[in-house]
């Protein structure tokens, strides 16, 4: 496997074309493996892992002083910066990625989206698994080393510090800015369901992501009845509405230089504001959303009838299916309702959209969808849980995939600020 560098003069076959105009440049994702597995009865074995390899992503920074300022940076083995592990893995299932045009002449390449690094590598190896770059400019060196037989295919990093980049390569949107291709410094992303979503370069998706809307609402029609498509015809109307910039509530990017960290100024549970002024670094290749335990627990409390799975589960919560939570989360005070309804169109699950399956077959709890981290906590010899803070930093938590599917969020990353518009 090796990391390539690539001009991107020839990543976009229209970079001419749209030189002029300057438009955002929009590329459909996709969830590889498809939507994040939500059965009906859940499967905790399964998620215990998957929430230790979401961990395990987060871990492999350390906050480091720069000067006056703390940063992140990948974590090095044995002391050596040689030997640091590169961040980022293609071919991963669960990331997000895109599929793009580049080289001379053009091919194929899946593209990895990852919003805790900071470079962009295409990685060519001897594996059949992933998508294969020839780059007809450079030699080919020998396969020989360990991540020989790892899947092939581009990473693209967005987060918006260099103190993260391992490559010191120049990003892709500097260079895009210095191609003329785009003229503004953000990009978007949005999940227009839990297998698809659009990523967009040099602005936001709203004029495109209302045009998906409708032509998805146009191909369900022919599945659906009279009243169905009275209803989706009610609908089509509400996303005639233009992409303002009055729509958007920016914040500041907080905490150490390195992830798209924010502040959320409250959770509501039900009308109730249950917690406030926690500090959340967004991640769409994170499944749920991550809590330290204390405010977990403050959470689920507030909601009658939970309770705390045993262990080894005990990062997980239950509640009455038949009684899902309505829950705000607050932005510059700004509320925005999250996980409301079913978890899809043709799903008949209980619990909606907050749910990670029941606890067990004819169950009526369902697992909740806020999970408590173990990122930086320590188990005390009483058995208590003592919170120590992380690369993150203390009482941080992940804003996940979830938020995404109702929230379209921008990312200025000249200015370090974060948009955030309902979808």
């Amino acid at each position: 496997m090796y990391p390539n560098h690539l001009p991107l003069i020839s990543l976009l076959p229209f970079a001419v074309s749209v030189a002029v105009a300057l438009e955002p440049i929009h590329y459909p994702i996709s969830r590889r493996g498809g939507s994040f597995p939500t059965a009906d009865t859940a499967n905790l074995t399964y998620l215990l892992e998957q929430l230790q390899i979401i961990e395990t992503r987060f871990t492999a920074t350390t906050r480091e002083f720069s000067g006056n300022q703390v940063v992140r940076k990948p974590k090095r083995k044995h002391g050596t910066q040689a030997n640091t592990i590169l961040l980022g893995e293609v071919g991963r299932e669960g990331n997000w990625f895109a599929n793009l045009r580049i080289g001379d002449p053009p091919q194929n390449v899946d593209m990895d989206l990852d919003m805790l690094t900071a470079d962009w590598w295409i990685s060519s190896t001897s594996s059949d698994k992933g998508s294969y770059f020839l780059d007809f400019n450079s030699k080919t060196p020998a396969h020989q080393w360990l991540h020989s037989l790892l899947p092939s295919g581009a990473y693209l990093g967005l987060a918006p510090s260099t103190s993260l980049s391992q490559l010191k390569t120049v990003s892709m949107m500097a260079q895009l800015m210095e191609k003329e291709v785009i003229d503004t410094p953000v990009w978007s992303l949005v999940l227009l369901n839990r297998e698809e979503g659009l990523f967009s370069i040099g602005g936001t998706s709203v004029t495109s992501l209302r045009k998906v809307e409708r032509d998805t609402e146009d191909s369900l029609s022919v599945f659906e009845d009279h009243e169905n498509m009275n209803w989706n015809e009610a609908s089509k109307e509400s996303y005639k509405t233009v992409d303002s910039s009055k729509e958007w509530k920016w914040l500041k990017v907080q905490g150490s230089d390195g992830w798209w960290q924010i502040l959320m100024q409250g959770i509501w549970v039900d009308g109730v504001k249950v917690l406030q002024n926690q500090p959340v670094i967004l991640d769409v290749n994170t499944p749920f959303m991550l809590a330290p335990p204390k405010a977990a627990r403050s959470f689920y409390s507030s909601i009658a009838g939970s309770r705390r799975l045993p262990p080894p589960h005990d990062q997980f919560h239950s509640y009455p299916c038949l009684s899902p939570p309505q829950i705000h989360l607050e932005f510059a005070s700004w509320n925005v309702e999250v996980m409301k309804g079913r978890n899809d169109r043709m799903s008949s699950a209980l619990g909606g959209k907050f749910s990670l399956g029941r606890l067990e077959t004819g169950s009526g709890y369902c697992i909740g969808n806020i999970v408590e981290s173990r990122m930086g906590v320590e188990i005390l010899m009483n058995g208590k849980d003592h919170e120590t803070g992380w690369g993150g930093g203390p009482g941080v938590w992940i804003i996940g995939e979830p938020f995404f599917r109702d929230v379209q969020v921008a990312f200025d990353w000249k200015a370090k600020k974060v948009g955030l518009q309902k979808v």
